[in-house]
C-alpha cells in the first residue's frame, strides 16, 4: 500500500503510514511493553465515571534508540511534523516529543479539551491490527475556531465542569470524525478542540491502541511525569 495525506482545517491525515510487515512487527513489539493503570493526581480529560485507559512507560525522541520497535514509528512522527505547517522546526519551535502507547477497552473515552498550551503540538498512531465501524473509538473535532481565536482558553488540566466544553462541541452542534483506522497518523493543529467516542461494547476485548506524540518547548523537556501532561486521543 502506497501512503495516503489527507489536510483539513483542523488536522492531517497520513494514511498507510508504515509498510504491513514493518505495522505487524509494531503490534508484535507493542504486546511486550509495560503498561500501567492511571496514577494520581486526576487527569480530567478521562471521566471519573469511565473505565480507565492503561498507557505505557513514557519515551523522549532525546533518548533514542527507542525501544520496543518504537524508534520507526517515532521517526515517521518527525517526518510528519516537519513536512507539516503546524509546528516550527526542530531546534527552533521544539527541541523534544514525547511518546506514549494508550490501550482503551470498552467504555473508556478521552473527554472534550484542547491541549495544554505548553505544547507545541501533538499527534496519534493507531496501532491496532483490525478495526470496525462498530467499535466506537472516533476523534472528533467540532466546528468551532481554535482557542487563539476565541479568546476563551480552556484549563490546563481539563474541567470538573463542563460549561466551556458544552459550548464548543454541544452550541456548536456540528462537527467531523476521524475513525481509528490501524496504520493511520492523525497530526492536530495546536489549540484545537477534539474528543475521543468511548469504545463500543460490540470491541468485546479488542482494544483501541494508539500512540500519542506530543512536541515540547524547549522550556518543557523535563523527564519526570509530574511535569509533563499527556493525554492520549
Amino acid at each position: 500500500m502506497t501512503s495516503r495525506n489527507k489536510s483539513y482545517d483542523h488536522y492531517l491525515i497520513n494514511d498507510n503510514v508504515l509498510p504491513p510487515d514493518e505495522f505487524a512487527n509494531l503490534w508484535r513489539q507493542i504486546q511486550t511493553l509495560r503498561f500501567y493503570f492511571p496514577e494520581r493526581p486526576w487527569n480530567k480529560v478521562w471521566q471519573i465515571t469511565d473505565p480507565p485507559p492503561v498507557s505505557s512507560d513514557r519515551f523522549f525522541w532525546s533518548q533514542r534508540p527507542l525501544p520496543y520497535g518504537l524508534d520507526i514509528i517515532a521517526n515517521k512522527f518527525v517526518e510528519a511534523f516537519q513536512s507539516s505547517n503546524y509546528y516550527g522546526s526542530e531546534g527552533d519551535a521544539w527541541t523534544d516529543i514525547v511518546f506514549t502507547v494508550y490501550l482503551n477497552g470498552r467504555g473508556s473515552r478521552l473527554m472534550p479539551h484542547a491541549d495544554a498550551p505548553h505544547y507545541v503540538g501533538a499527534a496519534v498512531y493507531y496501532a491496532h491490527p483490525t478495526w470496525s465501524s462498530s467499535w466506537g473509538g472516533e476523534l472528533v473535532f467540532p466546528d468551532v475556531p481554535p482557542l487563539e481565536e476565541r479568546g476563551t482558553p480552556g484549563p490546563l488540566n481539563g474541567s470538573l465542569f463542563t460549561a466551556l466544553e458544552d459550548e464548543c462541541f454541544t452550541r456548536s452542534g456540528t462537527g467531523t470524525y476521524v475513525a481509528p483506522t490501524p496504520n493511520r497518523m492523525v497530526l492536530i493543529r495546536p489549540n484545537t478542540w477534539h474528543r475521543t467516542f468511548p469504545v463500543d461494547i460490540d470491541a468485546g476485548n479488542r482494544l483501541r491502541c494508539s500512540i500519542s506524540a506530543f512536541i515540547l518547548q524547549k522550556k518543557d523537556q523535563s523527564k519526570t511525569s509530574g511535569n509533563v501532561l499527556v493525554f492520549g486521543d
